[in-house]
Formats: C-alpha cells, structure tokens, sequence
C-alpha cells in the first residue's frame, strides 16, 4: 500500500475518533445537566409551634359496683346445664338529696291578737261585772270532816261581751282539793256584760271569791 493512501486512511480513522470521543463527552455533559436539574434542595424551615388543645371536659366519677349475673346455657339434646358466672356493671344510685328544713322557733308562731282580743281593767269599765249566778262548790268529805265550811280563793278570769267566764289561772286557792268543785262552778257562772264608753268589751282582772260549802 502506497504512503498516501495510508496517510488518508490514518486521517479518516483519526477524525471518527474524535467523533466518537466528541459523541462521548456530549453524552457525558448532557447526563450531568440532567442530575443537576433532578436535584432537589431541602431547606429547613422553622414552623411556629400549634397551640396545646383544649383541657377535656372534667369526668364526673361514678361509684359503680359489679354484680354477678348468672347465664344459663343448656344443651340442644336436654343434656347437662352449663353455668356461666359473669358480672354486670351496675351504676349506683344517686345519693338522695336532703331537704333543707326550717326550723321554726317558738316566737315564729306568736301572734298578735290584741287589736281583736283587748280586754280591759276594772278600772277601765263604765261599771263593774256582777256575777248573776251564785258559785255553788261542792266540798269534798276530806274538809267537811275537818269542819271546814269556808275557803277563799282568788281567780284570774277573763268576762267576754256576753258576760260568759273564762278562767286563765287560779292564782290562789286555801285548800287544793276544792280546785275540781272551783272549775266546775266557773263553768256555770255567768256576770253581766262589762262595757266601756257604752260598748260591750271583754274585761280581765284577778278575781277574789269566797267560796262557801254548798253555795256562794
């Protein structure tokens, strides 16, 4: 083979080298743009921390006890009875609330009659009750075997409009044992009706009386 043409041919050669090695590096280049421009930046950024969430709502605690609770199981073919214990929550009862009561004092039942029930003093009256029917006590056989005829007492009576007696107290009376003969009289007797200013009123006053041994 002639120089030339192996000058040609080492040229030729020479060239597609190149070409291939040009081809190599453009590949090369391409593929590190690619990665380059897949790659991804990661920043870290601060995030402001979220507000705490809200307290749950308080959990009213209830006592509750367990019971057992019996389950019966028998068989299909009426064989032997299987018994199951198990226990059944329950929740106790409420505690039963208390009424509050009042307590009421003796004063919180005082009242106050005076403006109907005013009565006045003897001295008070247009003229003196007098008594219409004579006090008739009985004395009892302890005093007449004692001789004793004659006893005084003092009486605190009050004499409504219609000259009727109510006795409030014996504020005095010799010998006990007459006070049965002495609320039996009052019971009978009667006075004529005290008046004040021409009215009819009720009279009160302590009332001193002779009681003599088969009338008054």
């Amino acid at each position: 083979m002639t120089s030339p043409l192996r000058t040609a041919l080492a040229v030729v050669f020479a060239v597609v080298f190149l070409g291939l090695l040009l081809g190599l590096l453009a590949a090369s280049q391409f593929g590190m743009q690619s990665l380059t421009k897949d790659k991804v930046i990661v920043r870290e950024v601060a995030l402001a921390a979220p507000p705490p969430p809200p307290p749950p709502p308080p959990v009213t605690k209830s006592e509750s006890y367990s019971t057992s609770a019996l389950h019966i199981d028998a068989g299909s073919e009426g064989g032997e009875l299987q018994i199951v214990l198990g226990k059944a929550k329950v929740d106790a009862l409420p505690e039963p609330v208390r009424p509050q009561l009042k307590h009421f004092q003796a004063s919180d039942w005082e009242f106050d009659w005076s403006a109907e029930l005013q009565t006045f003093g003897l001295g008070e009256l247009d003229t003196r009750p007098r008594l219409l029917v004579p006090l008739r006590v009985a004395f009892p056989d302890s005093l007449q075997r004692r001789a004793i005829k004659k006893a005084s007492a003092k009486l605190h009576v009050v004499i409504d409009e219609k000259g009727e007696v109510t006795l409030k107290a014996i504020k005095y009376l010799q010998y006990p044992e007459l006070k049965p003969g002495v609320l039996a009289a009052i019971r009978m007797a009667r006075f004529t009706a005290p008046s004040k200013d021409g009215k009819a009123v009720r009279a009160e006053f302590l009332w001193p009386v002779e009681l003599v041994s088969g009338g008054g």
